[in-house]
C-alpha cells in the first residue's frame, strides 16, 4: 500500500491487483484499506477471482499453488483486456507466469528472498533473466541475483513515511486511542525497550527469546518490554518465557497487532528499540525490515544484531548500537550500557532520524520509476 501510494504520488497511474478471497477475521475488520494503512486514496484496488482455500493454503502447498495459479489466470485475462506500461510484482510464481505470456521487458520483479530449493532457484533464475528490471532489498542479495542471471538490478531498501512521525501526529493518536493511553500508563517512569513487528517471518523466529534472556541477565531496574505485533500465539509463548525467566509479569506489555498508523505513537513511548535477528542467510543478506526505518524515523536509539543487511543502513556507534547476533550476554551488556547513558541514546536517536530521511517511500518510488523508464 505504501509503495502504491508513493508511485502514484510520483505521477504513475497505479492499480493494485489482488485476489478476491475470504479474509481472516482481523482483515475482515478493515473496511477502508487506504485509511487503515494511512495512505492517500490515489490508486485503485482491483480484486480478481481465484479458487480460494483460505484455511488450507497456509498448510497445503497444493492448495496454495492452485489458489495462486487461478488468480494468475484471472490476472492475465484482465491484463490482456487493458493497456499497461509496467507490471510490478513480488511473487515468484506469478512473475514467472507473467513473464512467459507478456513482454518480459515490462516486468519489474522485486525480490524479497532468494529461492531456497533447487526448483525455486531455477524458476527465479528464469524470471531474473527475463525481467526488464529487478529490485533487490539489499546490496548483498543484488550481487547474488546478478550471479543468477539478472540482467538489470537496482537496490532499493524498504522505506518509511516521515509525516507519520511528526510529534503533533503521535500526540494526537496517543490522546485519541484508548489502547495507546493504557500503554502509556503501564510504561510510565519505566525504562522501555520496544519491539514493533511480527514475531516470525516465514516460520523463522526473530531472536526475541534471546532478548528475554538478555533482560534477565542485565537486571536493569524497571525495564519494561513493550511488544507491538503478533501473532497472538507467539506473543503468549514469549510471555511464558518472560515469566519462566523470573521477570515481573507487569513489565511485559503486549498490545498485539495494531494499525500501521498507530505504530509511531507506541514507538514514542520507548527509550530503546530493538531488532535481535538471528544470523542466517535471510536475515543476514536478504531482508530490509521496515521496523528499522520506523525506529530510525522515530528518533529512537536502536539496539540491533550486527548483520550485513543492517550495516547497509546503520553504523555502530554512529546511529545504532550493534551487537553479535544470537548472543544474549552481548545484548545484556548493551542494555546496561544504553540504560546508563541517556546522552548516548539521544545522540544515536538523533543521528538515526537524520539518516532515515534518505529512505522515504517517495525516494524509493522515484528511484524505481527512473530505473524502469530506462529499460
Amino acid at each position: 500500500m505504501q509503495m502504491c501510494a508513493a508511485l502514484a504520488q510520483q505521477g504513475a497511474a497505479v492499480t493494485l491487483v489482488v485476489p478476491r478471497r475470504a479474509n481472516t477475521l482481523p482483515l475482515q475488520r478493515i473496511r477502508d484499506p487506504w485509511q487503515y494503512y494511512g495512505v492517500p486514496h490515489n490508486f485503485r484496488i482491483q480484486r480478481l477471482p481465484c479458487l480460494d482455500f483460505l484455511w488450507l493454503a497456509s498448510q497445503s502447498k497444493l492448495a496454495f499453488l492452485v489458489q495462486t495459479f487461478t488468480f494468475s489466470l484471472a490476472l492475465m485475462l484482465w491484463l490482456a483486456l487493458r493497456g499497461y506500461e509496467r507490471l510490478f510484482c513480488r511473487d515468484l510464481l506469478i512473475s514467472a507466469l507473467l513473464s512467459s505470456v507478456f513482454p518480459a521487458s515490462k516486468l519489474i520483479y522485486e525480490v524479497h528472498s532468494k529461492g531456497r530449493s533447487a526448483r525455486s532457484q531455477r524458476l527465479q533464475g528464469y524470471v531474473l533473466r527475463r525481467a526488464g528490471l529487478t529490485v533487490s532489498l539489499t546490496e548483498a542479495m543484488a550481487r547474488q541475483l546478478r550471479e543468477q542471471g539478472a540482467q538489470r538490478v537496482i537496490v532499493a531498501h524498504d522505506g518509511v513515511e516521515p509525516a507519520r512521525f511528526k510529534p503533533n501526529i503521535t500526540q494526537k493518536i496517543t490522546q485519541d486511542d484508548p489502547l495507546v493511553l493504557e500503554t502509556l500508563e503501564k510504561t510510565r517512569d519505566k525504562f522501555v525497550i520496544c519491539y514493533a513487528g511480527r514475531l516470525q517471518t516465514m516460520g523463522m523466529d526473530k531472536g526475541l527469546a534471546e532478548v528475554v534472556q538478555a533482560v534477565a541477565q542485565a537486571q536493569v531496574p524497571e525495564l519494561t518490554f513493550l511488544l507491538v505485533g503478533g501473532p497472538e500465539a507467539e506473543v503468549d509463548k514469549l510471555r511464558a518465557q518472560w515469566q519462566a525467566a523470573g521477570l515481573p509479569p507487569e513489565h511485559f506489555v503486549a498490545v498485539g497487532s495494531v494499525p500501521p498508523t498507530t505504530v509511531p505513537a507506541y514507538l514514542a513511548l520507548a527509550d530503546l528499540c530493538i531488532i535481535a535477528s538471528p544470523r542466517n542467510e535471510f536475515f543476514a543478506n536478504e531482508t530490509s525490515p521496515m521496523k528499522l526505518f520506523e525506529y530510525m524515523m522515530a528518533g529512537k536509539a536502536i539496539l540491533a544484531s550486527d548483520l550485513p543487511s543492517t550495516r547497509e543502513v546503520v553504523s555502530h556507534g554512529e546511529n545504532a548500537y550493534l551487537v553479535p547476533p544470537a548472543d544474549a550476554s552481548a545484548l545484556a551488556q548493551a542494555l546496561r550500557t544504553l540504560h546508563g547513558d541517556a546522552a548516548l541514546r539521544a545522540r544515536l536517536g538523533q543521528a538515526a532520524a537524520q539518516r532515515a530521511l534518505e529512505f522515504t517511500w517517495q525516494a524509493r518510488a522515484a528511484q524505481i520509476l527512473q530505473a524502469a523508464r530506462q529499460t
